[in-house]
């Protein structure tokens, strides 16, 4: 998060990171646009924040990160649907055959949030033996 407010020059107030009432450390040195202290107007602020939070979401595309199972003969996949988590599950390579459908009859249904979302964009930077399968 550190890394994303010093990128984009956001406020450490308003992403949480500094309590004060005179607004963050980095205005006081000035890092910080001014927005914790009405210096920058909401628009021009909203815009930086937007472009770090399109680092933590994906793409509106459908998708499998298909990776290792618990065994050999079994994958895992993980299903985005329009950019959010839909769900994970695991599949046998050998039953899959010719198309997709073992892979979408694999999944159990989950609801997405923000924390997912961070872990999720975590794992595919800091892994890179996964395979995306877009549908």
């Amino acid at each position: 998060m550190n890394a994303l407010v010093n990128k984009y020059e956001l406020c450490q107030q308003l992403c949480g990171l500094y309590n004060s009432s005179r607004g963050c450390f980095h205005r006081q040195v000035g890092i910080c646009r001014g927005a914790c202290t009405g210096v920058e107007n909401a628009a021009s602020y909203n815009l930086r924040a937007q472009k770090a939070l399109d680092e933590f979401v994906f793409s509106h595309d459908n998708f499998f990160i298909i990776d290792k199972g618990r065994s050999e003969e079994e994958k895992s996949a993980i299903k985005i649907i329009n950019g959010q988590y839909a769900g994970y599950g695991f599949f046998d390579i050998n039953e899959m055959g010719f198309g997709l459908g073992a892979i979408h009859e694999s999944i159990k249904p989950a609801v997405d949030n923000n924390d997912i979302q961070v872990i999720l964009k975590v794992y595919l930077k800091n892994n890179k033996e996964y395979r995306i399968i877009r549908f």
